[in-house]
């Protein structure tokens, strides 16, 4: 029964509006842990970026592609600099203010993360160094990462970037999302890794999706 009212609410969700569709989604409490947890559930990455918040200062969070603000409530617990996250869709978009509206010092924006990223190197709030970019707003055929990285590199001068769903070789540790070749005008294949409970690697099916 739980699996049935599960796929009505995700179908009614995606069909309505941003606000009400939002609203449906806060009836799943599981959907708080976003694709397994605050970055996807990469622990090594997690580590990683635990290390990195001990060793630099940073003034200023930078995250593209909220979701479900998991990521960005874990960002939260590991720094008292101000976060500033990004998402364009606006159903993710309300759910992540209604999460984040008591946190403290979480900016929430909605746009297309490159020129949203033009923006705020504008203000002098958030142009300031070293910064933090998480960047996370790649999925299916909106592909911004290039256009993210060439508005980094000229807005900022003192950052650090991490890439979510990259391929780091020899260590299927870190679980990435492959986007395949060229699949015709508009179309592009996609998979997705994961990683079970023992550390096994799995990939989907190959999928092929076209706009």
């Amino acid at each position: 029964m739980t699996s049935i009212l599960d796929w009505v609410l995700e179908r009614a969700a995606r069909v309505a509006p941003g606000q009400l569709g939002a609203a449906l989604d806060e009836l799943r409490p599981g959907l708080a842990e976003g694709f397994g947890g605050p970055f996807n559930g990469q622990e090594r990455r997690l580590d990683a970026v635990r290390d990195m918040f001990a060793a630099i200062p940073f003034a200023v969070v930078v995250e593209t592609g909220t979701f479900r603000a998991t990521t960005t409530m874990l960002l939260r617990d590991l720094t008292a600099a101000p976060i500033v996250t990004v998402e364009v869709n606006p159903r993710y978009y309300y759910y992540a203010r209604r999460r984040i509206s008591q946190a403290q010092n979480i900016s929430l924006l909605r746009g297309n993360s490159p020129g949203v990223l033009r923006s705020i190197a504008a203000d002098a709030k958030w142009n300031c160094g070293p910064a933090f970019f998480y960047l996370d707003a790649h999925w299916r055929a909106d592909l911004p990462l290039v256009a993210e990285l060439t508005a980094i590199a000229q807005g900022w001068r003192s950052y650090v970037v991490l890439i979510d769903d990259f391929r780091v070789p020899d260590d299927p540790g870190y679980t990435y999302d492959d986007y395949g070749e060229y699949a015709g005008p508009g179309c592009y294949w996609a998979r997705r890794a994961w990683r079970d409970q023992d550390g096994n690697v799995h990939y989907s099916r190959p999928r092929r999706f076209c706009n």
